[in-house]
């Protein structure tokens, strides 16, 4: 499948989801890439980071939202991929 196809299919009124709040959003995103995330390579993993990241900063700027969860209880080597390139992202 190509890219206008994946767009089309997003754009389709019956693919679209009813939770369109910015936390809803992000969840969904976060479940879906938890669920695949070891399949992919460290580089496709921060692709779609970067991604959930832009559609985060987006919302934020559009609707004021925020989204804070205490992840300060995870050891460094409890997140993924170099702890230097989590930093430059």
């Amino acid at each position: 499948m190509n890219k206008s196809q994946i767009l089309a299919l997003m754009m389709r009124r019956n693919h679209q989801s009813t939770q369109t709040d910015l936390l809803s959003i992000s969840d969904l995103m976060a479940e879906m890439l938890a669920e695949v995330s070891d399949r992919l390579s460290e580089d496709e993993f921060y692709r779609f980071i970067s991604i959930g990241s832009a559609v985060y900063s987006h919302g934020l700027e559009q609707f004021g939202e925020d989204v804070e969860e205490d992840v300060s209880e995870f050891a460094d080597e409890d997140w993924p991929g170099d702890s230097e390139r989590r930093r430059r992202h």
